[in-house]
């Protein structure tokens, strides 16, 4: 019982884990969007709308960058936080668990 219960929360935080990066990719593409270089995926521009999906963006870079954040930015700044911590200690419990079991 106490397996299935870890599994289930290892899912649980990958698929969290998945979402936050879903997310931050769906950041990235609306940046590039906004700055002008957004492909619709024809001709040459197929290429470059491969290279945006593929980009890795941290949002603590950007923010070190550009300290001024307006509201709508830093509630999402918190809720990723929030999100981040929350997969930490889900993976600290199932390491726990697993320790035990172990």
């Amino acid at each position: 019982e106490r397996k299935k219960v870890a599994v289930a929360k290892a899912r649980a935080a990958q698929a969290e884990e998945e979402r936050f990066e879903q997310q931050q990719l769906a950041e990235a593409q609306m940046r590039t969007a906004l700055q002008g270089t957004v492909s619709w995926g024809q001709g040459e521009d197929a290429e470059a709308a491969t290279e945006v999906d593929d980009m890795d963006f941290d949002w603590r870079e950007h923010v070190q960058k550009n300290p001024n954040l307006t509201e709508k930015q830093e509630k999402l700044r918190e809720k990723i936080r929030k999100k981040e911590h929350k997969i930490a200690n889900l993976r600290a419990e199932v390491e726990r668990i697993q320790g035990k079991e172990g």
